[in-house]
């Protein structure tokens, strides 16, 4: 059986979600983007391609080679996977050798059988190596922008689940949670589910993670997913279509958001229809605005200086990187981005769009001290017993770098 190789296209296209990952590693359902071609292929991912800014890192978290062409060329035959799409196209599974399924709009590949030569060939020139035969595909769900994760979501969440369903057996539910609801709840080893959980399974499908921990009196309704070792505190409601990964901290009302992993809302506040990376803290009464008051579509843009586009969506909170932070009582404005690394309080909304690295407060904006920034995160980590590497703080320093200029201030 041919390799699994998973490439990420050279762009910037989905900053700040992608300033401390590759694409492929995102959270964009119940799964990241690899895990769920891995599963679909059915076995480890052999190698990667990504930015050649993020190797440091992925070379860290991953026992398979990055960006090296020799051992890519050396394989007789592979299958080359693109990681802005999300889930495999209904066509892969008859993909023959020497065939590429195509995005028919951008001409971009999804997936090809071809030989390691091609693939790398592919990699480099961002289209279709000589000889291969392209295929248009019929079911898309690619990444444009930053907030396609959320325009995709309950696809990719329900591909996700129906997944899980099938392969996954059930621990018994305590009979002193409340099940509503006939689509089934799936209770992994050592998971909690303390007195007084509601559990609605009226329109989808839960699935609650080894060692999570639901506390009393919250509501989960599906389709829902909670990861490894998170908690669901007290009275919290999680809504349909919420995807919370691993050691995450969550209360108050939750609708429809994605939170990559290791990141806390642990008080009240609404969140819809939004993307949290890792490392971000919303602070008590932090409230998203999702809909617009004229119900009209969302205009977006990802980083300050870029052109405002239409996001195609009705429903969009906030799209907030890394390490971001806000203080009490913060109110996001509808399709906000908040960049990594920024640090939010003030009594006004922040701008709509915020450059990595803000400081922003009522006494205005600023650029957060790197030294300063950094004693935060180490702090923050190890918090969960996490200890930073020599290749993420020089990439966290590099992201600094490129900071906006705030006419020279820093706080």
């Amino acid at each position: 059986m041919p390799d699994l190789w998973i490439f990420d296209p050279p762009s910037n296209d989905l900053v700040p979600i992608t300033d401390l990952r590759a694409a492929f590693e995102l959270r964009t359902g119940a799964r990241t983007t690899s895990e769920r071609w891995s599963a679909w292929w059915g076995g480890k991912v052999a190698g990667l391609f990504a930015h050649s800014d993020l190797v440091p890192l992925l070379r860290a978290r991953w026992e398979c080679p990055v960006n090296e062409p020799a051992a890519l060329r050396s394989a007789s035959e592979v299958v080359l996977a693109n990681a802005r799409c999300l889930i495999p196209p209904s066509e892969r599974d008859t993909l023959e050798a020497g065939t590429a399924l195509v995005d028919p709009d951008s001409g971009q590949i999804l997936v090809a059988r071809i030989s390691g030569e091609a693939a790398m060939a592919i990699i480099e020139s961002g289209g279709v190596a000589k000889g291969v035969r392209e295929i248009p595909a019929t079911e898309l769900c690619i990444l444009h922008h930053p907030w396609d994760i959320i325009r995709h979501r309950n696809t990719a969440l329900a591909h996700d689940l129906g997944a899980m369903l099938h392969k996954s057996r059930s621990e018994p539910i305590p009979t002193h949670a409340h099940i509503i609801g006939n689509h089934r709840v799936i209770l992994a080893e050592d998971a909690r589910v303390m007195p007084g959980v509601i559990l609605d399974a009226t329109d989808g499908s839960i699935v609650i993670g080894k060692d999570a921990t639901i506390r009393p009196r919250a509501t989960i309704c599906g389709p829902a997913y909670i990861g490894e070792r998170s908690t669901i505190l007290d009275g919290a409601v999680i809504r349909q279509n919420t995807s919370i990964g691993h050691a995450c901290k969550v209360n108050g009302e939750v609708s429809g958001a994605i939170f990559q992993s290791l990141s806390n809302k642990a008080h009240d506040g609404f969140l819809g229809d939004s993307y949290l990376g890792e490392w971000v803290n919303l602070g008590a009464g932090t409230i998203t605005s999702n809909l617009l008051n004229t119900y009209s579509e969302i205009n977006a843009r990802a980083m300050p200086d870029a052109p405002r586009k239409a996001t195609g969506l009705t429903f969009l909170g906030a799209i907030i990187g890394d390490h971001t932070k806000t203080a009490i009582g913060t109110l996001i404005t509808t399709g906000s981005i908040l960049g990594t690394g920024s640090m939010i309080a003030r009594t006004a909304p922040p701008p709509v769009t915020t450059g990595r690295f803000a400081w922003i407060t009522d006494a205005g904006e600023r650029t957060y001290r790197f030294d300063k920034f950094v004693e935060v995160a180490r702090s923050a980590m190890s918090r969960r017993s996490v200890t930073p590497s020599d290749a993420y703080i020089d990439r966290l320093r590099a992201l600094h770098s490129l900071a906006p200029d705030r006419n020279g201030a820093s706080a």
